[in-house]
């Protein structure tokens, strides 16, 4: 988002991407480039934590 957004207060974080307004539209380009990196590091991350085991179940 931008420096101006509502958002960028409470936040932790914030990503600013830098638009290109010299055409009529706006390019979604380097938008869905961050989501897709954003979604490609968290994959990472949770492939690389140990996965807790599962309890076995008991005979009764």
């Amino acid at each position: 988002d931008g420096p101006l957004s509502p958002l960028v207060e409470p936040a932790k974080v914030c990503f600013e991407l830098a638009d290109d307004s010299s055409h009529a539209f706006r390019s979604l380009v380097a938008p869905l480039c961050l989501a897709q990196a954003l979604v490609m590091s968290t994959g990472h991350h949770l492939a690389e934590k140990p996965q807790p085991k599962a309890p076995r179940k008991g005979k009764a």
